[in-house]
């Protein structure tokens, strides 16, 4: 069990290095190091949390989507929502909003948008096409 915050670090270093490339595998793993070597903490909840510090997880969009298998999901479900996002879904200024009109003053769902903003969706998209090795691609 780990002690020391430099363990810690060396650990989750370790722990990411040697993660499988396959996301759902390194998903797995992190779980099963979290509830070996977590440190107990209390939350706003009262249930409580395992906490590791530092540990990371990386996932290549190029040949997979990291969706969980290990438990289920409701596919339709997150595909719904994300599109509904994308078609500006209303919910106030979060979400949909956020990402066809970022710093943009949200009034209400009936005002026109269209022009204030900044579309990161849009912007994603053009740099994609025009400079696809662009390390700023981020929505």
């Amino acid at each position: 069990m780990l002690v020391v915050g430099s363990e810690l670090q060396s650990d989750a270093q370790q722990l990411s290095a040697e993660a499988p490339r396959h996301g759902e595998l390194q998903y797995l793993r992190q779980v099963e190091h979290i509830l070996r070597c977590g440190f107990k903490k209390e939350d706003r909840t009262g249930t409580g949390t395992l906490s590791v510090f530092g540990m990371q997880a990386r996932y290549s969009l190029r040949d997979e989507f990291p969706l969980l298998t290990t438990k289920r999901v409701f596919w339709k479900g997150v595909l719904e929502e994300l599109l509904w996002f994308i078609k500006e879904g209303d919910l106030g200024p979060v979400y949909g909003f956020q990402w066809r009109h970022f710093g943009a003053e949200y009034k209400d769902m009936d005002s026109d948008y269209s022009g204030q903003g900044v579309d990161q969706l849009q912007k994603v998209i053009d740099t994609i096409k025009t400079n696809p090795d662009d390390r700023r691609i981020i929505m």
